[in-house]
């Protein structure tokens, strides 16, 4: 091809070797001739440009199975017939063997789903209070008592106690506590606004302290964290009651009347987001403590045991070791009024107790969780149900034969697979829950100038 009788117009050079690359060795001479012709013919009907043009775009449309040369070495199987004939045997194979394909199918089903559904509760279990800014070093109290062949665990604390930690370990930057107990009247309340009449039953009453709020860094609506209930008579509540009860008005500094009491309004400090659903706290109304004693006395009494406690330690502080040191705060403060009660193995008991530092978590997940051996055995249960859903498909009949058998070694194998995977993620709720690991109570503590 020569334009104006001297000069030779190819097309791009780059596009006809690619042709000549990708193209199978068949079809090649039929499908090069053809699209020089065409580009001829754009050639003389709108010049090289529009030509060169049209070549690359053909070129590139041809780039498909089929025109594509086969690899070296490979070569082409009919896959669709292979996978109908396996189709066709497996479903014959079913059909010959109704009931024993039902039992090992349904059986592998419901494994599956079984373990399925304990992976998502365990998952599930272990995104609690994760959100929490600060959850790698926040922790509540635990108070063990290690008798005669038992182990008793508490949450619950003296009034004082919260302020005596803050006071005796520098490490600890917030002490903060709380009281949920009907008793008190927490709990289910009746509640309105102060220029209203009618009152609303609700529930998720609490008494909580200022320091708490700092201590999970709740995060805020209305109205300042720092100072939502640092005054008496002061409420914090959720976005949800907020919206229930001002919809469209920012509620701080406004008043709510409790059970009718009209002469003690609660004026609002603060509004928060709502406690998530994987949170172990769910209140909906937080009074404050501050100013408040539920009865003559109570900020120095260590006899009553009302208020869970949470600590933030600071960022170099050994947990393990500070609740090893805490347990100089049964000898300094419960022993004394302890003797002065005459209480006969005051002694023995002090020698018997302990503290741990459980860390805000999936093992702070539970209702109460007190009894930590409850906790360990809703594991085992986790771990005993899984086990039963692996090796119960394997039970009964041992006269198959080899297709059956190897049937049967296939299942187990995909089983056992589930199951280690969900084995892993119990241990790991088990792991979690134990909290911080501390050694026996020593019997040799000195109380005094005198040794147990």
């Amino acid at each position: 091809m020569k334009e104006k009788g001297s000069k030779e117009v190819v097309p791009p050079k780059l596009f006809v070797n690619f042709l000549r690359w990708f193209c199978h060795p068949d079809l090649h001479r039929f499908i090069e001739g053809d699209l020089m012709e065409l580009y001829e013919q754009k050639l003389k009907e709108g010049g090289k440009k529009r030509a060169d043009r049209d070549f690359i775009w053909n070129v590139i449309l041809l780039f498909r199975p089929g025109i594509i040369r086969p690899a070296e070495g490979i070569r082409q199987v009919n896959t669709y017939g292979i996978f109908k004939s396996y189709f066709v045997i497996g479903w014959r194979n079913l059909m010959k063997q109704r009931m024993y394909s039902l039992i090992k199918i349904g059986g592998f089903a419901l494994g599956i789903a079984a373990c399925l559904l304990i992976t998502l509760f365990i998952r599930d279990e272990l995104s609690y209070d994760t959100h929490y800014a600060n959850s790698d070093r926040i922790y509540r109290v635990v108070q063990v008592y290690k008798g005669s062949g038992e182990i008793e665990k508490a949450v619950w604390f003296q009034r004082p106690f919260a302020q005596a930690l803050k006071n005796d370990y520098p490490e600890m930057e917030k002490v903060g506590t709380y009281n949920s107990g009907e008793l008190f009247g927490a709990g289910p309340n009746q509640i309105r606004r102060d220029d209203q009449l009618e009152n609303s039953y609700e529930e998720n009453f609490a008494y909580v302290d200022q320091e708490l709020l700092e201590i999970l860094q709740v995060r805020m609506v209305y109205g300042s964290l720092a100072h939502s209930l640092d005054e008496p008579h002061t409420m914090m509540i959720t976005r949800s009651k907020a919206e229930k009860y001002f919809a469209g008005e920012n509620p701080v500094g406004k008043l709510m009347v409790l059970n009718n009491d009209v002469a003690k309004p609660y004026k609002i400090g603060g509004v928060m987001e709502d406690f998530p659903v994987n949170s172990h706290l769910h209140f909906d109304f937080m009074i404050t403590l501050t100013g408040r004693e539920f009865w003559p006395g109570e900020l120095n009494d260590w006899r009553a045991n009302n208020y869970p406690t949470y600590l933030r330690l600071s960022n170099n502080a050994d947990a393990a070791q500070l609740a090893i040191k805490m347990g100089k705060v049964i000898e300094k403060y419960l022993l004394p009024g302890w003797l002065e009660e005459g209480m006969p193995d005051a002694r023995d008991v002090v020698s018997k107790l302990y503290f741990e530092l459980q860390p805000i978590g999936p093992e702070v997940s539970g209702a109460g969780l007190v009894d930590g051996r409850q906790e360990v055995e809703t594991v085992h249960d986790e771990r005993v149900t899984v086990q039963w859903l692996v090796f119960a498909p394997c039970a009964g009949g041992g006269d198959v034969g080899l297709d059956q058998g190897i049937a049967r070694i296939a299942h187990l194998v995909l089983l056992l697979a589930i199951a280690v995977s969900v084995e892993l993620q119990v241990r790991g709720i088990e792991r979690c829950r134990s909290g911080v690991e501390h050694p026996p109570p020593r019997r040799d503590a000195v109380v005094g100038d005198r040794r147990l």
